[in-house]
């Protein structure tokens, strides 16, 4: 499917009008209103989007392209390009992923400065003609088929990240039998030295992944050397490789966090006092801190959770058997709706 938009160069005071994408302004009675038109979608046969549209801008005016995953920001842009405005037209084919497409939601943003045009271009425009940019947003695949891709990249990375370990072993029986990083075989090298480029890299950073995937596994890997070689300790490692998978798939952390809170009423169950108490205050302490993490969108499970919490930690021990049952529903729908994030 094609989605439009439409952008209008605004001269004073403009109406954003969200639903078609679109930007308008009336221009001066002695100035020329100048329109760019857009579709965008993905190319049927082979991986690659394609951007075409129409323009009452002079010919040969240059438009930017840019292409985003999920939703436009600085620095996040997949790709950069330019396409020339002949007879009122336009078109580009955009290869963003070389092998396949991905899954989810791109926004193109197409754009006219008229500062960076040909002289020809500019004295047709006129000296008032400001820039122009329309924003337009399409969906590939469903939304399962985006969760599908995201936990197949992740499952990826994370074995990436596992592999650390495997290769600190394998390094450490190197050095022990008398090698050096001078005599390293060519496949440790290459184990810590490899970047991931093309298609892996770009799906990387569509999913804001690329820290992890560059920089993070670098230092891993220095980590890795540095355990091999008994300057480190093999504990950093181990933290720093949870640290890392629990930042590529926070909802598992969110949901082990939320299986904690279904620990603690077990044991204030079997318990009472002092100690009953104590695990009030783990309680309410794991749902602080599970709310600093959590989407605002998610924060009325956590009120329901609250609230449910005050009625069963003061309720006899009959009483709190059963509003534990209905705690286990509040933390089962939570839980649900972290998988669903």
């Amino acid at each position: 499917m094609m989605i439009s938009g439409s952008v209008y160069r605004c001269v004073q005071a403009a109406l954003v009008a969200a639903a078609c994408g679109s930007v308008r302004a009336a221009a001066a009675a002695d100035e020329q209103e100048y329109t760019i038109r857009a579709t965008a979608g993905p190319v049927t046969d082979r991986p690659g989007l394609r951007c075409e549209g129409t323009a009452d801008l002079p010919d040969f005016s240059v438009l930017s392209l840019q292409v985003y995953f999920g939703a436009a920001s600085r620095d996040r842009e997949l790709q950069s390009r330019a396409v020339t405005v002949e007879k009122g037209r336009f078109s580009r084919e955009l290869l963003v992923f070389p092998e396949r497409n991905l899954s989810g939601t791109y926004v193109l943003r197409v754009g006219f400065n008229p500062a960076i045009q040909a002289a020809t271009v500019r004295k047709a425009l006129g000296s008032q003609t400001g820039p122009l940019r329309t924003e337009l947003h399409f969906q590939l695949g469903s939304r399962s088929d985006f969760k599908e891709e995201r936990r197949r990249i992740s499952d990826r990375l994370a074995g990436e990240i596992r592999a650390t370990a495997p290769l600190a072993d394998e390094l450490a029986r190197h050095f022990e039998a008398g090698g050096s990083e001078k005599t390293l075989p060519e496949r440790l090298r290459r184990a810590l030295r490899h970047v991931d480029s093309g298609q892996r890299a770009l799906e990387y950073k569509a999913l804001g992944l690329e820290e992890i995937a560059g920089p993070g596994l670098r230092r891993l890997r220095d980590m890795a050397l540095r355990v091999a070689q008994g300057a480190e300790k093999r504990e950093t490692l181990s933290l720093a490789t949870r640290r890392y998978l629990d930042r590529l798939t926070p909802e598992d952390a969110l949901v082990r966090a939320a299986n904690e809170l279904r620990t603690i009423l077990g044991e204030a169950l079997r318990s009472a006092g002092d100690e009953r108490a104590r695990a009030r205050k783990k309680f309410t302490e794991g749902l602080l801190a599970l709310d600093s993490r959590l989407p605002r969108t998610l924060h009325g499970d956590l009120v329901r959770l609250a609230a449910a919490s005050r009625a069963f930690f003061d309720a006899d021990p009959r009483e709190a058997e059963r509003l534990r049952a209905d705690l286990d529903r509040e933390l089962e729908k939570l839980i649900d709706d972290i998988n669903d994030l």
